[in-house]
């Protein structure tokens, strides 16, 4: 039980790590969804090179010397988590790669051979067999399963980041109390005999080892573009994989393939009939489909490494070997596929890409081994060519791929479109002459109002140019400091759209992230505009107590806060109302649905909120605009969030 009891606690931290980590670097990165998608990048390369040391270890090192030499090597990991990094330069992915593996490396290296490490040992009872050790597999990736939704569901709602890391670095030391358990043995060397296998073979399981891993991540990154970066959408295509695992590896009952392929099929099925009755739920049931893309092709994948997995002797070299294929599969579309397409925002390539090997895999074995070294380039030579023919959609005027998201201009009959991944940002119609505001900054929407309202503003902010669509407000004697962290953005807006040109006001832009540009400046403000979406979601760390009091720092006495919370997914309003309480600010929100027109659709609905010092002339302006009745309205039970406590998904509608 002791063996079952240390899989499952090791593997638990392991994936709490693994949802934690991430999280914590996202308001560094101006929370763009790819510190995530690197982070997977991350954690696949951990694994691969801790079951690759354990594989090379075990076969030089007696087995009980080396769970001593892990526990010592153990004792000064967790102090790295409490050490703080300031990010210089411009974000990368490499970027995030090196703050992890200084920040959560040894740690996670460490929680990493917990689980391999005692499969081993296992395997070394006299009293051992194949199906026991391949069932510590399994509780080992349902503690995986428990730790990727226990921070998400329970714990971001009780403790913050810094109670957290205690709280693992406690665990931690439960495990290694239990190791140390197990290091005093009595357990004996059992000797087995020899296992040959075949070099193909090897091949066999790096090819479908790195499948599943693909699939997850096109789908992570499709949800994530869709749904928002929050943790609770990051664990629900890890957990299928995990499920996956569980249900390939487990002894009995397993699901064999014909099983999978039936299961998805129902699960299509009910999808597809669910997206036709209640279609104000058609995105959640994509969602549902993109899961079951990742169940059914996992499983089909894991089940093929469950009928060729070896015996004990070459269990390190089974796991390193599979880790190894998770790792090149994460590699490749967690970064090498960003940096060769950055002309190519179609968000269906990751699944372009992982088809390709998912084609590979199956025609392998029927393939001539010296013929493979010309296939595999040619293939993978015609994968470009065949992307930028059959994804380059010919309505995109220009298109970028950048750390920060998919970016493109899009022609749609007589105006240019911006988006931002999924969602549209601004747009100009060709034949005006002066270009109107439209989107969410029309003059009718509550932004325009607002304008309108306040006619002596001289200094105002924005954060979040877009395609600058708030600049047809601006006027001659005003000053706007305009911030935006990704320079690709600023790009479009000016060689795609006339509203940074038709602007007679005095423009700064300033290209960083706005709460940390702000932190720098002793700037007020008449109005602060906040524009800031990554997805449908807004960076966390522009939502916090801290951030507020900074934007109230910088709002001159008679100065506007208004921040943009227009969305299908997230109700921002609640937490905005709650913090504007909190520190005295009078506030109110209010919302516009435009009527339905022909043609192209020029106005979207919009929700704005507005805060003040001046409580006389947020009201004012609330009952000018006829708001929303959310004056001083507030969920009592709703927790703000601080920089270092932010349950996301408490924000869901």
């Amino acid at each position: 039980m002791i063996f079952k009891l240390t899989a499952f606690l090791g593997s638990f931290l392991l994936f709490f790590l693994e949802i934690l980590a991430p999280q914590t670097l996202l308001p560094i990165f101006g929370g763009s969804h790819s510190v995530f998608i690197t982070s997977l990048v991350f954690f696949t390369g951990m694994l691969f090179l801790s079951n690759l040391s354990l594989h090379i270890l075990a076969r030089r090192v007696a087995l009980k010397n080396l769970l001593v030499g892990l526990l010592l090597a153990s004792i000064c990991a967790p102090l790295l988590l409490f050490f703080e990094f300031e990010m210089t330069g411009t974000p990368t992915y490499f970027n995030v790669l090196f703050y992890l593996v200084i920040k959560f490396g040894p740690l996670f290296f460490l929680l990493s051979l917990v689980s391999p490490l005692i499969q081993v040992i296992l395997g070394h009872l006299k009293t051992h067999n194949d199906a026991n050790i391949y069932e510590i597999y399994s509780y080992s990736n349902i503690g995986s399963f428990i730790g990727l939704f226990s921070g998400p569901l329970l714990i971001d709602y009780f403790l913050n980041t810094n109670e957290k890391l205690y709280l693992l670095c406690a665990l931690f030391i439960l495990t290694l109390l239990l190791m140390a358990k197990i290091a005093k043995g009595p357990w004996d060397r059992q000797s087995t005999p020899s296992e040959s296998f075949q070099i193909d073979q090897v091949v066999d399981w790096l090819i479908f080892s790195s499948i599943p891993t693909l699939f997850m991540i096109s789908s992570t990154n499709f949800l994530l573009i869709s749904f928002g970066n929050i943790p609770l959408v990051w664990a629900f295509p890890l957990s299928i994989l995990l499920l996956s695992f569980i249900l390939a590896f487990r002894a009995e009952n397993r699901l064999d393939n014909s099983k999978v392929l039936l299961l998805g099929a129902v699960l299509f099925i009910l999808s597809e009939v669910g997206s036709v009755l209640l279609p104000g739920l058609k995105a959640y049931f994509e969602f549902l489909n993109h899961l079951t893309i990742l169940f059914v092709i996992s499983s089909i994948a894991l089940n093929r490494l469950y009928l060729t997995k070896p015996k004990q002797e070459n269990l390190t070299l089974f796991y390193s070997v599979i880790t190894l294929g998770g790792f090149l599969g994460a590699l490749a579309l967690g970064i090498g596929v960003p940096l060769l397409f950055k002309d190519l925002s179609s968000n269906i390539l990751e699944y372009f890409f992982s088809t390709i090997v998912l084609f590979i895999g199956i025609l392998h074995h029927s393939i001539k081994p010296r013929a493979i070294a010309i296939i595999l380039p040619s293939l993978f030579i015609g994968f470009y060519f065949l992307a930028h023919y059959t994804l380059k959609d010919p309505t995109n005027l220009k298109e970028y791929r950048s750390f920060y998201g998919l970016l493109k201009a899009k022609q749609n009959k007589d105006q240019i479109e911006f988006f931002h991944n999924n969602t549209i940002h601004g747009l100009e119609v060709k034949d005006e002459e002066v270009k109107r505001p439209y989107v969410y900054y029309f003059e009718e929407s509550p932004i325009g109002e607002v304008f309108n309202a306040l006619t002596e503003i001289k200094d105002v902010a924005v954060i979040g140019v877009g395609v600058g669509s708030v600049l047809f407000y601006s006027k001659k004697d005003q000053n706007w400091d305009l911030f935006e962290l990704d320079p690709k953005v600023i790009k479009l807006a000016r060689d795609q759209f006339s509203f940074i040109k038709q602007s007679e006001a005095k423009l700064n832009f300033v290209i960083e992230d706005g709460r940390q540009a702000l932190l720098k400046s002793q700037k007020k403000y008449d109005l602060i505009i906040i524009d800031v979406f990554n997805g449908p979601q807004i960076p966390y760390h522009f939502l916090t107590k801290e951030a507020f009091e900074l934007y109230q720092s910088h709002i001159k006495p008679d100065g506007v806060l208004a921040f943009h919370a227009s969305n299908s997914v997230y109700n921002f309003v609640p937490l905005l109302s709650k913090t504007s309480q909190i520190l005295g600010l009078s506030f109110y929100s209010n919302s516009f649905t435009p009527d339905k027109s022909e043609g192209p659709q020029k106005y979207y609905p919009n929700r704005w909120y507005f805060a003040g010092r001046n409580s006389a002339l947020i009201k004012g302006l609330s009952q000018k605009a006829g708001a929303l009745k959310t004056y001083n309205q507030v969920n009592k039970d709703l927790k703000i969030w601080r920089d270092d406590f932010f349950p996301l998904s408490s924000i869901l509608f």
